[in-house]
């Protein structure tokens, strides 16, 4: 017997970019040089280890059509 599981929504920002890179088969360095940060960040990000930055939340908004900033930002209080 086969479950099928539904797509689920990416709840994080490290969520959402992951989402986007491997919904379009882009490597994480190929993302990487594409959003201007590094593998090893971006790879923070998606493991959501570091939070984005608010400079690149608004460059990666004007990047990637349908991401907005706040999609981009954390709930998580900022220390």
């Amino acid at each position: 017997m086969v479950i099928k599981r539904e797509p689920t929504q990416p709840k994080t920002p490290g969520q959402l970019i992951r989402a986007y890179r491997l919904e379009r088969g882009i490597s994480m360095e190929q993302m990487a040089e594409f959003l201007y940060c590094s593998k090893s960040e971006l790879s923070q990000i998606e493991n959501g280890h570091k939070s984005i930055s608010r400079m690149k939340q608004l460059l990666w908004s004007c990047m990637v059509p349908h991401w907005t900033p706040e999609m981009l930002q954390s709930d998580e209080p900022r220390s």
